[in-house]
């Protein structure tokens, strides 16, 4: 069949066979805006970020050969999740031998090693580069040497053990370095040979000075009788028969001695021209003395040049040449690194013939330069050569890491001397300095001293950080994060050592060796997907202290292929012994590499003790089952089930050591697997970065063979296009010195940036305008010699686009950079400048137009706005709230620019008193109007325990005259007295003959904001008591003994305490010690008496939830409750078993649902204690099949809650408070409310957060975007979706008095830029209009990770909220949205116990994790901890 004929996989039309060809309609580069395509086939638009396809259409891959293809072939069994699967475990992954023979220079390489190109010979890249850099082998070592490297008896093992004393012994040179002791054999083990900083080699003059003792080449010609002797001198402790046969072999064939011999006889012979003499071993090349004026002696390796008083401008003396003259009056001279002799000179036992090493002018034998890299990479291979190198042991360290620090001097020398006659300078430098007629381009730019491009350096660690973080941003947080450690007793290690030696004796086999076994796993995770499909990784490679690599390694998968639940936690990771009789070669692994310790008691001077604790966290605790915690981290099942491995010293190891692994991995290969649901600036250089660079290096032996092998150190997938930003005409331009600037211009002007380029592309190309300038990189490819953008033919999800970091101190860069991440389709400067049409002068005006900038002018519109709502308690009250939440930096210059506004009912109150309304107010009128302003101000500050002139600049009036024939405001009672009266006055009953106290001082709190909104007079025990935000054994609380909150804590008779299971041991023993503190003051002996003798009534349900403790197991979180506390002793127990909601329910209800209700009633204590029954190998609890909504889909779940909002009732606000949806975790509650407020009647208003870093270090390593990325449940999100009618939940305590607080509900009624205005919707305080400002929060590591601060509107939409959040809330109809199991104490009981009937809630949970095979019904975890009832 012709070519023609061929039908394309695609579109099935004729003439083509892909969706690549020109001709295909589907190619995304025929494709345009208003074509319409074809009948049949789904078009792929250009939002589209997955492939299709050719052969089954499917998206999510492009080929057939991928293993997400159903129709590939190629393999028997599918791979994808193959490591969740323990029945189908493969055999332990093997490389095979070292037998492939390289068929150019003959080195024995492992099979997996061939190039591409040689994929079906013997090519090798790594020996030789398939022959392009093959060099002269190594001469074969003497007989001698070679015996006492191959034989093993009492001389050879001495000559073994102490062979860097001979060689130094022996040597012309001395080595200068830092040796890392730390590893120097300090705990026993393999040797480890490791430098810290610089390392050098010095050449001492021909005769020694005065006086002095001969030392290393002056041995050799000074004193010949005592040669010996003073070779023996030096390494005093080494076998002088052994070291007298050496020196003696070395006479004989060493050319350098015969050389120093040569120029020691001359001087003999002519003792008056010692000043004259001088011997030049060249840098490179054979000596040559026709070059030399002087007169000159040829000898085998150097050039003993003659009357050096004379020497003329033809005498050419490199400065790589090494230069040895008679006497040096003691000074020791340093040899250039790149000298042919320096290898030779400093390692005589390796190099005895003399050989030269590698030098500047170094060629293979098909004529090509040969690199450092290149060179000793081909001497590194193993070959039947005669050369006993990897037979040296210490020294073969020694070599291998002093030749990586002379290929990387080498580098660092050619930066230094070639990349320093760069500049680098603004474009808008050039073009000031051209007007100035400078022309002098010497004069302009900073030195370049170390690139991006230099692995090690600042740049580009930088580099690969935020490569990472962006990888992060772009796809979320990871969800594997695995160890991969070099494991030297692998097979492949220890078949290829040579006769007598250990793995430690062989740097280079376990770095070639761990490189194969750590590309093969990467294969498996990324290629053949056994643990999902990867859409992200970043891959880094270490060494640890005794040199062995090992690879760190973080995995993002997709959304489908998430662990979610503890069952996909159990499949995946293991915290156990596995059974040796199922799982043998896992078995093998975990006992012997993924033990822990001991540690602790068990071994106090363990390498991971700190300050007396493990490091690690080890020994773990015993956990029957995986739990998961709000964070999402795991706590891995940990069960008692007899298993243990006793160590070498007795010691009996069980589950509680064993680091987390998984079993198919362990079983290929020794591998740590544990699961999270966890720019380059060129004009940034120092003139002392390299030499600070080397003096933080450390570098040993594993590490160095793995550098100059080639080897890469990171793995990042998808790739980045990095993007340029600069501000108009400050283009980076590379240019020489001595350059003509007006050639410089010319070029730089013809050239775009990938940022010019980008305005240029959205001018012609409409799709372009669809996204953002970070985005663009996903949907086109930049072409670097055209500098232009073309639309991305191929490769979707493999590049994403990151914009190099900005130091906020460059402002209008920064805001530039800011602004970019926002704007859609900008062609030009300007465009980036003009928002809602008006074209502003900066673009820090422009970000802050746009609501992304936090300053003080974002409080002065807040407070310009929120005057139109003509309320001024409400105005006070948000001055109050930006005073204590915003951080103003001048809080007195806002109040002197809306004083008029904040004190308007007194100023109206001043002018009713005028007779005359056309008078105006003297200045001492308004001055008393603004102090009965301030007095109120004052006032509410009182609530948050902040005085007004504890900021700078107020000073309140020293006379209160609010009280003064005027109505508005206070009434002027004291803050103490108002409580008094807002506080639930109530009869207390003591006794049975029932004697009454009346009007006695009752104080109700609650933990939660939402329980105190309950409660008449409520309020938070943290505000109410001042309870720190962290307690712990020595903490007090907030209160001053005499203070007003002091005051009427003394005054109360009862205090009521609601949800006392949520109530931590921490917080009870401060309030405790507090209360105390406080009554002692009335009597000492109050002091000594639990709460001060003040009678509190503890209202809680312990089948609720319990203390939140971050990442805490099982025996934390009740450790954490109040019962643990020795105060719990003295608290008398009352136990209520009638739920009220229930209750309630029955008394409306008719009598024939009575006994329906009675049932639910039954079964929520069930659920609650943990007696409900519970399916025989799962524990987990069949669900009503009245209550489980079938299918999983959310919009079924929304339209049972919401109606979809049909009707015009669905959006009443009362209505709207009744409802919720429910979930575990917050991630899933946004989620929920995006779905609903989508769906919500009425237009989106967003409102974005301004996130800022909180040093200026972070700023730089934060970019905006990233933290814009981070979301967890304390912090609004970035992206605020509202609209007006919407209900949202309060996240911080605004205004507890009022009952704004965390948790409090509210519906939206207007939405301005930088103010909120809603309606209280829940509570005593229903009804209450209140405005809502941006505030500032900051996260914390905990939480997300890092530390910065967010200024947003701290509410979220309410559709959906935590079940933790709803605890103590009634609702008339629930939702509960499982999508993973709960996780805690209790959430199940309280998600079920918010309604008042069965048929009120309805569950959405999928099969995946509900169904139990073989068992009818749905399936729920319910997590209780019976423990908390035995108290």
């Amino acid at each position: 069949m012709s070519n023609n004929s061929r039908n394309c996989a695609s579109c099935g039309q004729q003439g083509h066979s892909r969706r690549t060809h020109r001709d295909c309609p589907l190619n995304r580069a025929n494709q345009n805006e208003n074509q319409v395509p074809l009948s049949g086939i789904e078009s792929e638009g250009r939002e589209q970020n997955s492939d299709r396809c050719s052969t089954c259409l499917q998206l999510g891959h492009s080929r057939r050969s991928s293993a997400l293809c159903p129709m590939n072939n190629t393999r028997s069994t599918s791979t994808l999740n193959q490591a969740k699967q323990t029945d189908t475990l493969l055999d332990r992954h093997n490389l095979g031998g070292m037998s492939t023979v390289c068929s150019y220079c003959h080195a024995y390489m492992w099979v997996q090693e061939r190039s591409d190109s040689g994929v079906n010979t013997a090519q090798f890249q790594l020996c030789c580069g398939s022959g392009k850099y093959r060099v002269t082998p190594l001469q074969s070592t003497p007989g001698l040497i070679s015996n006492l490297l191959r034989n093993n008896d009492q001389r050879s093992k001495e000559f073994k053990i102490n062979i860097r004393a001979y060689n130094n012994a022996l040597s012309f040179a001395s080595m200068g370095v830092n040796l890392d002791e730390s590893v120097q054999n300090s705990r026993g083990g393999a040797y480890a040979f490791r430098i810290h900083g610089s390392i050098y080699h010095r050449i001492e003059s021909l005769l020694p000075a005065d006086n002095a003792a001969p030392s290393f080449a002056q041995i050799c010609v000074y004193d010949a009788e005592n040669e010996i002797n003073n070779r023996h001198r030096v390494a005093s402790h080494v076998d002088i028969n052994t070291l007298g046969e050496l020196q003696f072999l070395m006479h004989d064939i060493y050319p350098i001695v015969r050389d120093f011999k040569t120029m020691n006889q001359y001087l003999i012979e002519n003792p008056n021209h010692v000043a004259d003499v001088s011997m030049v071993f060249r840098a490179e090349g054979l000596p040559d003395p026709r070059r030399y004026n002087s007169p000159t002696t040829s000898t085998e390796v150097g050039i003993l040049i003659l009357g050096s008083g004379s020497r003329q401008d033809g005498d050419e003396i490199r400065v790589r040449d090494i230069i040895i003259r008679p006497q040096s009056q003691g000074q020791l001279k340093r040899i250039n690194e790149l000298n042919q002799t320096f290898d030779p000179m400093s390692y005589a036992l390796i190099f005895p013939t003399g050989q030269p090493g590698r030098h500047t002018l170094c060629t293979s034998d098909s004529g090509l330069k040969v690199t450092p890299m290149q060179f000793y990479s081909f001497h590194f291979m193993f070959r039947n050569c005669g050369h006993d190198l990897h037979l040296f042991g210490k020294r073969f360290h020694q070599f291998i890491v002093d030749m990586y620090a002379k290929i990387e001097q080498f580098r660092l020398n050619y930066i230094r001397h070639n990349q320093s006659n760069l500049r680098t300078e603004l474009y808008r430098g050039l073009q000031d300095a051209v007007a100035h007629d400078d022309n002098d381009t010497t004069s302009l730019g900073r030195k370049i001293i170390l690139p991006s491009s230099f692995i090690g350096g600042p740049r580009h660690m930088s580099q690969l950080y935020q490569d990472a973080i962006s990888i992060v941003r772009r796809f979320g947080k990871p969800d594997y994060f695995i160890t991969f450690t070099c494991n030297p007793a692998w097979p492949e290690i220890q078949n290829e050592l040579l006769y007598g030696q250990a793995a430690a004796d062989r740097p280079d086999l376990c770095s070639r060796v761990f490189h194969l076994k750590f590309k093969s796993l990467m294969k498996d995770i990324t290629k053949d997907h056994i643990l999902g499909v990867v859409v992200g990784y970043v891959a880094v490679v270490e060494f640890q202290k005794r040199g062995l690599p090992h690879a760190h390694m973080l995995f993002i998968v997709k959304p489908e292929h998430k662990p979610r639940t503890t069952t996909d936690f159990d499949k995946i990771i293991s915290a156990e012994i596995p059974n040796q009789e199922s799982f043998p070669m896992a078995y093998a692994t975990v006992t012997k590499n993924m033990m822990h310790g001991p540690c602790g008691s068990l071994n106090p001077r363990a390498i991971c003790m700190k300050d007396g604790k493990c490091s690690k966290g080890y020994p773990k605790k015993f956990v029957p089952i995986t739990t998961t915690a709000e964070s999402g981290y795991p706590i891995y099942r940990r069960r008692r089930d007899g298993r243990s491995v006793t160590k070498a010293n007795g010691v009996a190891l069980d589950n509680i050591w064993v680091v987390p692994h998984n079993i198919f991995l362990c079983t290929k290969a020794s591998v740590q697997i544990s699961s999270n649901d966890q720019q380059a600036n060129a004009n940034t250089v120092s003139h002392d970065e390299i030499n600070h660079f080397i003096d933080a290096r450390y570098v040993s032996a594993p590490e160095a063979s793995w550098r100059i092998f080639g080897f890469s150190l990171h793995k990042e997938f998808p790739s980045h296009q990095r993007l340029s930003i600069h501000l108009p005409g400050q283009e980076t331009v590379y240019f020489a010195e001595g350059a003509n600037l007006s050639d410089v211009l010319a070029n730089s002007a013809s050239k775009n940036t990938t940022l010019t380029a980008w305005f240029n592309i959205n001018r012609t190309d409409l799709n372009a305008n669809q996204y953002l300038y970070h985005e663009f990189p996903e949907y086109y490819t930049w072409q670097k010699k055209e500098t232009v953008w073309r639309t991305r033919q191929r490769g979707f999800n493999q590049t994403i686009g990151r914009i190099y970091s900005v130091s906020p101190k460059e402002s209008e860069k920064y805001y530039l950079r800011l602004l970019l991440n926002y704007v859609r389709g900008a062609k030009s400067f300007e465009d980036m400048r003009t928002v809602e049409g008006v074209l502003y002068e900066t673009y820090q005006a422009a970000a802050r137009a746009k609501g992304l900038l936090a300053d003080d002018e974002q409080w002065d519109t807040c407070l310009l706005e929120s005057d139109t709502f003509q309320s001024t308690f409400m105005l006070r009250q948000l001055f109050v709230i930006i005073l204590v939440f915003c951080n103003p930096s001048s809080p007195f210059q806002l109040w002197m620019t809306h004083k008029d506004n904040l004190a308007y009912g007194y100023l109206l109150t001043q002018k009713r008193l005028l007779t005359d309304d056309n008078s105006i107010l003297t200045d001492e009128m308004k001055e008393e109007a603004y102090g009965n302003c301030l007095w109120d101000l004052n006032e509410m500050l009182d609530a948050y325990n902040i005085n007004l002139d504890d900021f700078a600049g107020f000073i309140l009036p020293s006379i209160d005259t609010r009280n003064t024939g005027r109505n508005f405001g206070f009434d002027g009672m004291s803050r103490l007295e108002r409580e008094q009266r807002e506080l639930c006055i109530m009869e207390l009953v003591n006794g049975e003959k029932g004697v009454r106290r009346t009007n006695c001082i009752a104080l109700s709190v609650a933990v939660s904001g939402t329980a105190s909104l309950l409660l008449k007079g409520g309020r938070t025990a943290h505000s109410r008591f001042g309870i720190p935000l962290l307690c712990d054994q020595a903490s007090m609380c907030f209160l001053k003994p005499r203070s007003n909150n002091a005051a009427l804590i003394a005054l109360s008779s009862l205090i009521v305490w609601d949800e006392a299971s949520m109530i931590s041991r921490d917080v009870l023993e401060t309030v405790d010690r507090s209360f105390r503190d406080i009554m002692r003051h009335q009597d000492e002996r109050l002091g000594r008496v639990p709460f001060g003798g003040k009678l509190i009534v503890f209202i809680g349900d312990f089948r609720q939830v319990l203390p939140v403790v971050p990442k805490g197991t099982k025996d934390d979180i009740i450790q954490a409750c109040m019962i643990t506390s020795h105060l719990f002793k003295h608290i008398k127990q009352l136990r209520l078993t009638i739920n009220m909601r229930v209750q309630q329910a029955q008394l409306v209800d008719s009598v024939e649902s009575a006994q329906e209700l009675e049932e639910f009633s039954s079964f929520l204590l069930r659920i609650g204690k943990g007696q409900h029954p519970v399916s025989k190998y799962f524990k987990t609890i069949c669900l009503p099949s009245e209550m489980v909504l079938p299918g999983n889909s959310i919009s079924n779940l929304c339209r049972h809650v919401y109606n979809d909002f049909e009707n015009e009732a669905d959006v009443d606000s009362s209505i709207l408070m009744s409802k919720a949806i429910l979930a575990p975790t917050n991630a899933f509650v946004s989620d929920v409310n995006d779905h609903v407020l989508e769906k919500f009647p009425g237009e989106y208003t967003t409102f974005f957060s301004t996130d800022t870093a909180l040093s200026d270090n972070d700023a730089l390593t934060l970019p905006p975007e990233f933290m814009n990325s981070l979301e967890c449940g304390s912090l609004p999100p970035h992206q605020l979706k509202l609209k007006i009618g919407s209900p949202i939940m309060m996240l911080r305590n605004l205004a507890p008095a009022q009952g704004v607080c965390n948790g409090t509900r509210l519906i939206c009624k207007a939405l301005l830029l930088h103010t909120i205005q809603a309606e209280v919707a829940t509570g005593p305080y229903e009804g209450n209009i209140f405005l809502i400002p941006r505030i500032s929060l900051c996260s914390t590591v905990e939480q997300v990770g890092v530390e910065f601060k967010r200024c947003q509107f701290p509410i979220r939409p309410a559709f959906a909220m935590t079940i933790n959040k709803s605890q103590g809330q009634t609702l008339d109809s629930v939702g509960l949205y499982l999508p993973t199991p709960v996780f805690s104490h209790g959430q199940l009981y309280v998600a079920l116990s918010r309604v008042k009937r069965p048929s009120d809630i309805k569950i959405l949970i999928p099969a995946e994790i509900s169904a139990i095979e073989g068992e009818p019904g749905t399936y729920a975890s319910n997590v209780v901890y019976k423990e908390i009832f035995r108290s």
